[in-house]
């Protein structure tokens, strides 16, 4: 049987839904630092069976949601069961200038504790751009948390992120891209544009982490080419011809850097020594 009530401020009447509204409210975790509040929320439950939670269905809204003073906007989650477990679509909209969304499906129960979540279909807007994802992340709660991808993509028109990997039995074993060919569209995401304009070039990071959360090894690089920069406030232009990085746990290694401008070009090489996260001792030699 269904059972369910349908609620409007502190009227209550029998019904097969079930919904929840609240207005203007603000809730605080046991960090007295940590905020979360919120203008409207509502949540209607409809034919859920708490015998068979792959049975049910449900739909979560909040608007103008607000954690710790950073303002995240409208959220919507939408959640159905299937015969194998639960299908959730989550968006967030912050303003309609950035949002996101993204489908989740939650294979079996035990308890109320899921065992497994895939993470899929991801979708982010920042301003005019659109990225989407290909691939899944499966994340494993049976017997302790473990999380792995053969290859989870977010591609846009101009960017690309991808991560392969996992994280099992506390060890790490991941390797993370990002390359971007729009270096323009990084100075409008960081809102910098009036201060730095950037044109053309590409850039390229990669990193890979293993071992674990404790002595994680991690190795990687980065390389740049052909960025043209302007700071409008020192009337100054120059062209970052190319860069190179390669970095560990225990040092970052500058392979090169060519700066040119009006006056002519430089050449920067050096490392840095890193040693608790600190660095320990850096070294630069320039060449004109």
């Amino acid at each position: 049987a269904n059972l369910g009530s349908k609620q409007r401020s502190k009227k209550r009447q029998l019904s097969s839904e079930t919904q929840v509204s609240a207005h203007d409210q603000e809730e605080r975790s046991e960090s007295p630092s940590s905020r979360i509040s919120f203008q409207e929320l509502s949540l209607a439950v409809v034919k859920m069976n708490f015998n068979d939670l792959t049975e049910g269905e449900l739909l979560l809204r909040v608007s103008a949601l607000e954690i710790d003073q950073r303002k995240l906007g409208r959220l919507r989650v939408q959640g159905k069961g299937e015969k194998k477990g639960w299908l959730f679509e989550v968006e967030l909209l912050d303003n309609d200038n950035i949002g996101a969304t993204a489908q989740a499906f939650i294979h079996s129960f035990t308890g109320f504790r899921p065992n497994r979540i895939e993470i899929r279909d991801v979708n982010i807007k920042v301003r005019q751009r659109r990225l989407k994802s290909e691939g899944q992340i499966d994340i494993i709660l049976l017997n302790g948390f473990r999380f792995n991808t053969e290859s989870f993509r977010i591609k846009g028109a101009y960017e690309e992120f991808v991560l392969k990997g996992q994280f099992a039995d506390g060890e790490a074993d991941l390797e993370i891209e990002t390359r971007l060919s729009d270096i323009p569209a990084l100075t409008e995401f960081l809102e910098i544009k009036k201060s730095v304009s950037v044109k053309g070039g590409d850039f390229v990071f990669k990193i890979s982490i293993k071992g674990s959360p404790d002595q994680p090894r991690i190795r990687g690089s980065a390389l740049a080419h052909a960025w043209e920069v302007s700071v409008p406030s020192l009337a100054t232009k120059f062209t970052l011809e190319d860069v190179r990085v390669q970095f560990s746990d225990s040092r970052v290694e500058l392979k090169e850097l060519i700066l040119k401008d009006k006056n002519g070009s430089i050449i920067i090489q050096g490392y840095a020594d890193i040693k608790g996260f600190k660095i320990d001792q850096i070294m630069l030699e320039a060449a004109i």
